[in-house]
């Protein structure tokens, strides 16, 4: 009977020993997916997790890939948001050179436009004067 309990209490203690390690990887993943979940991306994972030989270390190791993609998609986003800035502040540049131009040509019609209208009044002048010193008046 002594060495049936001894055996239960065995037993006890080894499965308290084995969950305990299992809770306790469980809980270092769920960590590190909070902390992700989070946004943190510059975290390490504990090697004690990626070196297990079970499902848990299956996890960890998935979630260390997981980590190290959202990585690369976010360093990415911030390339791509940093060359879309840096067109839009040189489209902004064309378009203010474009109004400058398209100001500068407004600007030249109108002289062009006032210049035609001289020149007209002038040209009836001149035939009037011409029309005058001929007599056809």
């Amino acid at each position: 009977m002594t060495v049936i309990l001894c055996m239960v209490i065995i037993v006890a203690i080894i499965a308290y020993i084995l969950v305990n390690r299992i809770i306790s990887a469980l809980k270092k993943n769920m960590d590190i997916l909070d902390r992700i979940a989070n946004g943190i991306l510059h975290i390490d994972m504990e090697q004690s997790v990626l070196d297990r030989k079970d499902e848990i270390g299956d996890l960890g190791k998935n979630i260390f890939h997981l980590k190290a993609s959202l990585r690369t998609i976010v360093k990415n986003i911030h390339t791509k948001s940093e060359e879309l800035e840096s067109e839009a502040t040189r489209i902004e540049s064309i378009s203010q050179n474009v109004y400058q131009v398209m100001k500068e040509v407004n600007n030249s019609t109108r002289e062009m436009t006032t210049n035609c209208s001289v020149q007209a009044e002038d040209a009836n002048q001149a035939s009037a004067n011409v029309s005058s010193m001929g007599g056809y008046d």
